[in-house]
């Protein structure tokens, strides 16, 4: 069995992370805007513009943690599913399955946030997600044989 390239998995996880981070300020910012306020609205808290600036750290710490997790699953699983872009989407469909619809579920019977605003956030990450796998995939190469 094949060691995993650590230093390849930090460099792929991070480069990936990049991408999702990107990626999540133009869906939040943009693609779910109105729905974020809604959302706000309901819960009644401000729907006034406010500074992320410390919170952005937040963000980028999971979104470094999910483009890691990323890597790594791709790496582990590259043994048995082989090199390239199918063992990425396959890695990539693994970890936006657990972060994103899975956990939605359980949100629905909730109602703070709308099943339009849920499904839409799940299907704009499926698309991030899958960009970030390939971009970690690619950036993966196995250890140097001893």
């Amino acid at each position: 069995m094949a060691r995993i390239n650590v230093g390849r998995v930090l460099l792929g996880g991070i480069v990936a992370a990049v991408v999702l981070f990107m990626a999540d300020g133009f869906i939040h910012s943009k693609l779910l805007h109105e729905h974020w306020l809604a959302a706000m609205k309901a819960a009644g808290r401000s729907v006034q513009a406010e500074d992320h600036g410390p919170d952005l750290t937040y963000f980028a710490v999971s979104e470094l943690l999910r483009g890691l997790v990323l890597a790594w699953v791709y790496a582990a699983i590259r043994a048995h599913f082989g090199a390239g872009p199918k063992t990425a989407i396959i890695a990539s469909l693994v970890v936006w399955a657990l972060m994103f619809p899975i956990p939605f579920l359980s949100e629905v019977p909730i109602g703070f946030y709308s099943t339009t605003m849920l499904a839409m956030w799940s299907l704009y990450e499926l698309i991030t997600t899958l960009l970030a796998g390939l971009v970690a995939g690619a950036l993966y190469k196995d250890p140097a044989a001893a």
